[in-house]
């Protein structure tokens, strides 16, 4: 980390503007902070860490915990992997750079995990402390959930967090975000206050590990059918336990050489010259690839621990694609070697099962982290996806396939994904209707949040986003080919801590692309969007050009930049509810509903507050105008005429004519009805 000059008079001047722009959190901390513990580090072998860390739960404030994993994570760096260059042939430096003229860049992300704090019977921490090793620093803000803390320093360099000046959620995983100000504004440290989440006495990942686990080729003959498949990691341990399992990830995991995946891609052998067991190393056969599938389970599959699963061996490869049409072919299994091991390696946590514990969930991911995920154009993490049916070998040569085997609810819980600098990375996504997803951390190039099935809820999700050219920190639907539908999801709790949108706009086709806070667009012959709830979203301004949003929501039918629409019926656009959002930094663009779509697709009954309209933000779409002054905000209005007058802020109607208001929604298209927002007497 390269070291650089410090102006603490325009970081003092800036911090007091910070203060303001926020809004809530408490103030510094107390005159005469404890001691600082030594500086000791457990950062990991290979990585780079700036801060040393250490943590407090005690009224006195004296240090008495320290991580026990710390990780750096870089991009642009000297020798870095091919999708973590800084060159002309990335997209990086546009993803990850905040918007002009104040452009910012963020390239360096450290996680300190406390994974022996226990949370759930401990108690709350008081204070954090904080050295940058690098000596870059001059101020430090801490964020937690919707709040702010600014830190105190101390003379022999530690910044001290005074956390009893902020309101904690007792018994639940903390996730704090540090922001460290200097020059470059570049770098963030994540502070996670976690558990090992161990559920009876799981296996060992290490002991699978040491077993011979990896991601491999196989083959077997099945009905009188020989197969070759690349299978995960999992493929075998799940094959031995088909009721399920529970695996303690105990481990720093390299995902390229075993996954935790039950997923496998299948490929019949059509003949020679090679026999199929010969062929497994040689590749000197035919084969006709069948797809990409997850094993049958019939019981429970758990997840459990503190440790990582870590995909950045896979980012030294150029990213190879999606399967095609023309994979599906008979040809040499040698052409499709590439991608197959590629598709199946990426799929870090890719997971199926039918069963149920006993709270209902048949997958159970709790603790853990995944970090560097590599370019997929979907997550890494795929939990009882439709994408990957549940289906045997047997099944799939016999065409015995049901997609919906796997549509069973999904559980995760002090899940943690960073790393996902790479383009067309996504957040996790479980399609099991009824799945919930709480205390959440993200760090994600692409769409963070996906809501893709029914009665889904996201609960307290902590978010670092970089642009996501097309769509959204939370995008509902995953472009229509979500399963079934969405109705009766609910997203409670965002929390964008850091934010690099562009104004990326294609006036010629609105909706087509440009980064959203939600986004919920989908191709006019995809799946209905309809019946969510989103509430209490709130992204920060850090001052200073760090943070930037294009426009806080593109709602509507047609396809999106660079993704193709599908065959299935008319698709409605309708029912949604946004609440409850404060958003401190002025969008770049106007929000857009639009359909460019055809047979009837309409959208309707979309709703901006819940409420009366008046001139209290609760329950509204609040856009905090700091340019003129921070207690002012104004509210998302569609007015579509030359007259805005029946527009509602802070201020009132039109703002009683101090700060006018203005129209911040475009419509394009027909079919668009009962757009709800503050207006009117």
């Amino acid at each position: 980390m390269a070291h650089h000059n410090v102006y603490p008079v325009v970081i003092v001047y800036l911090f007091t503007v910070l203060t303001a722009s926020c809004g809530g959190g408490g103030g510094g901390g107390s005159d005469n902070p404890p001691p600082p513990p030594p500086p000791d580090s457990v950062c990991a072998s290979g990585n780079n860490c700036d801060f040393v860390v250490s943590l407090s739960n005690r009224a006195d404030q004296q240090a008495n915990f320290s991580p026990t994993q710390e990780y750096s994570y870089a991009w642009g760096f000297n020798n870095a992997p091919t999708q973590l260059q800084d060159t002309g042939n990335t997209n990086l430096g546009f993803i990850w750079v905040s918007s002009d003229p104040d452009s910012k860049r963020f390239d360096y992300l450290q996680t300190s995990n406390f994974d022996n704090f226990e949370p759930l019977t401990n108690s709350p921490p008081t204070a954090l402390y904080v050295k940058d090793i690098s000596n870059s620093s001059s101020a430090m803000r801490l964020q937690y959930g919707n709040q702010v803390l600014d830190a105190t320093q101390n003379p022999d360099g530690f910044f001290y967090f005074d956390l009893t000046q902020i309101t904690l959620e007792t018994s639940s995983p903390y996730h704090f975000t540090v922001h460290p100000y200097d020059s470059s504004e570049n770098r963030e440290l994540a502070v996670w206050l976690s558990s090992t989440y161990r559920a009876g006495t799981p296996t060992s990942v290490l002991s699978l590990w040491e077993a011979g686990n990896r991601n491999r080729w196989i083959f077997d003959t099945v009905g009188g059918t020989t197969y070759l498949a690349y299978v995960g990691g999992l493929y075998q341990f799940a094959l031995d336990n088909p009721g399920g399992f529970s695996i303690d990830l105990d481990m720093d995991l390299n995902g390229q050489a075993m996954n935790l995946s039950t997923n496998y891609a299948l490929f019949e052998y059509l003949g020679g010259p090679d026999d199929a067991d010969t062929c497994r190393t040689t590749f000197n056969c035919q084969v006709q690839f069948k797809g990409q599938y997850t094993l049958p389970i019939s019981g429970p599959l758990i997840v459990s621990g503190s440790g990582r699963i870590n995909g950045y061996e896979l980012l030294k490869t150029a990213y190879v694609g999606k399967y095609t049409d023309a994979d599906f072919s008979p040809q040499a299994l040698s052409a499709l070697v590439a991608k197959t091991e590629y598709r199946v390696q990426s799929g870090l946590i890719e997971l199926s099962s039918s069963g149920s514990t006993a709270e209902g969930f048949a997958i159970d991911i709790a603790g853990i982290s995944v970090g560097f995920s590599s370019e997929r154009q979907d997550s890494s993490v795929l939990l009882n996806s439709q994408y990957l049916a549940m289906a045997s070998p047997e099944d799939v040569l016999t065409g015995n396939i049901d997609i919906d085997a796997n549509n069973h609810p999904v559980k995760t819980f002090d899940f943690k994904m960073v790393g996902n600098w790479a383009g067309q990375s996504d957040g996790l996504e479980p399609q099991g209707a009824g799945s919930q997803l709480s205390y959440t951390y993200l760090h994600i190039a692409d769409d963070s949040m996906k809501v893709a099935a029914r009665d889904v809820r996201y609960i307290q999700t902590t978010v670092l986003q970089g642009d996501v050219s097309t769509g959204g920190v939370i995008h509902i639907g995953s472009y229509g080919t979500h399963r079934e539908s969405t109705e009766g999801s609910v997203v409670d709790g965002v929390y964008v801590h850091r934010i690099t949108h562009k104004n990326v706009e294609d006036n010629t086709r609105p909706g087509y692309k440009g980064a959203a806070l939600v986004a919920a667009q989908t191709c006019e012959f995809g799946n209905n969007v309809e019946g969510v709830k989103v509430t209490n979203l709130r992204v920060n301004d850090l001052g200073n050009g760090i943070s930037s949003v294009n426009k806080p929501f593109n709602l509507g039918l047609g396809a999106s930049f660079g993704f193709p629409c599908g065959s299935s019926g008319t698709t409605f656009v309708r029912n949604l509810s946004f609440e409850d959002f404060q958003i401190y930094l002025n969008p770049l663009a106007k929000s857009t509903i639009f359909n460019r779509g055809a047979d009837g697709g309409t959208i309707s009954n979309i709703n901006f507050f819940n409420g009366n309209v008046s001139t209290d933000t609760a329950g509204k779409v609040a856009i905090f105008n700091l340019e003129t002054d921070s207690s002012f905000a104004y509210f998302i209005c569609g007015v579509d005429t030359a007259d805005q007058s029946g527009c509602w802020n802070t201020l009132g109607e039109d703002g009683n004519g101090v700060y006018p208001t203005v129209s911040n929604i475009t419509y394009a298209g027909s079919g668009i009805t009962d757009i709800n927002f503050p207006f009117g007497p």
